[in-house]
């Protein structure tokens, strides 16, 4: 039996096939350490209320407190490290914003606090935390004389600041954070209050006539008592000939004072003359204020015209279409008698043939 020869080209292939292999295996090979090497040094931590053991993270979901004004507050917070490498933080209090988009936010370490972050000490603003471990820190919260009865949102915050380039090319700091929710209620006349502002309601038809429209509804909620607030918001189309009733999206936890301006779009609405959009919020029950519900809602109004353009427009075309074919016909008609009228007409007989005589 022949071996079979390989010729000096197919050589020269074979080898740059082999080392196509070799350096693919080399490229995955460097992707891997340096993904490996990102894993490791990518940092993450996290700041939460202190539980019962000093190792593992507590259950509750933030730092409530309702007490009088004047009392003093102490609690603990644990700062976690969840990377393979220590951590330098930066730890303050912050007071609490609401953004437009309606998210719980807190305000930037520049912005001098105002609120519950100005009753707040940390036991240390600054913490190294090694590698997979945890920090414990103290807080203390002293509660003014004289604050104002209701609630006093904010946050404990863990940062880390990065310089990078923006968009201009100038060095910027990003500062990275995280943090856990504080909030104060202070004991005295508290007063849930909601207002429904600025409702307006504009219809937009479709082309087709046969298709319904949309009705897009503006409002703005308003935060106007002393207390925070979420719930629930429900939204009634009216018109001449029927009503539609539509479920909003749920108003978050929105603080004293907070605004929050949101849009929403009705589809399958008919060009059925005015349309009255009634909004109304209900709040979520809070064990602290009994009959809340009663007291928070709040609701408000606006109205739009939706005319049946296409629809009338779609009348006009079909009418005039029925004139001109009427009309048509009677053109048709009237030159068929006219062209009959205008045939030669024969007397009787004029067209028999000559009698023969024999």
């Amino acid at each position: 039996m022949r071996t079979p020869k390989i010729s000096g080209g197919r050589r020269k292939h074979n080898r740059l096939f082999l080392a196509l292999i070799a350096l693919a295996f080399s490229f995955v090979g460097l992707v891997s350490a340096s993904s490996s090497a990102g894993a490791q040094a990518a940092q993450t931590w996290s700041v939460t209320p202190a539980g019962g053991s000093p190792d593992q993270p507590g259950t509750r979901p933030d730092l409530s407190y309702t007490v009088d004004a004047g009392t003093s507050i102490t609690d603990t917070v644990q700062v976690w490290n969840y990377g393979a490498e220590p951590i330098q933080l930066k730890v303050y209090a912050a007071d609490a914003l609401i953004t437009s988009e309606g998210s719980y936010d807190l305000r930037p370490s520049t912005e001098a606090p105002t609120d519950v972050a100005a009753w707040t000490i940390l036991s240390s603003n600054s913490v190294t935390v090694p590698a997979n471990s945890v920090i414990a820190l103290t807080v203390k919260i002293a509660v003014p004389k004289d604050a104002l009865p209701g609630d006093h949102p904010g946050g404990i915050v863990a940062s880390v600041s990065t310089p990078t380039t923006n968009a201009e090319g100038a060095q910027v700091l990003v500062e990275k954070r995280v943090g856990t929710r504080v909030n104060v209620r202070v004991n005295g006349d508290i007063v849930p209050s909601a207002a429904i502002q600025h409702v307006s309601a504009t219809y937009s038809g479709s082309l087709n006539p046969i298709s319904p429209g949309s009705v897009k509804v503006n409002y703005t909620f308003v935060n106007t008592g002393n207390t925070r607030l979420s719930g629930t918001m429900h939204l009634e189309l009216s018109g001449l000939i029927g009503s539609k009733s539509v479920e909003l999206p749920d108003v978050p936890v929105t603080m004293p004072g907070n605004t929050l301006a949101q849009s929403f779009t009705v589809n399958d609405v008919w060009p059925t003359g005015p349309i009255t959009a009634k909004i109304t919020f209900t709040p979520k029950e809070d064990a602290g204020i009994p009959d809340i519900q009663t007291i928070a809602s709040a609701s408000g109004s606006g109205s739009t015209v939706a005319l049946p353009f296409a629809q009338l427009l779609a009348v006009m075309v079909i009418a005039g279409l029925l004139v001109l074919f009427v009309r048509y016909r009677k053109a048709r008609f009237a030159r068929l008698v006219a062209a009959a009228a205008a045939a030669p007409q024969n007397p009787p007989g004029e067209n028999r043939k000559p009698e023969h005589v024999g």
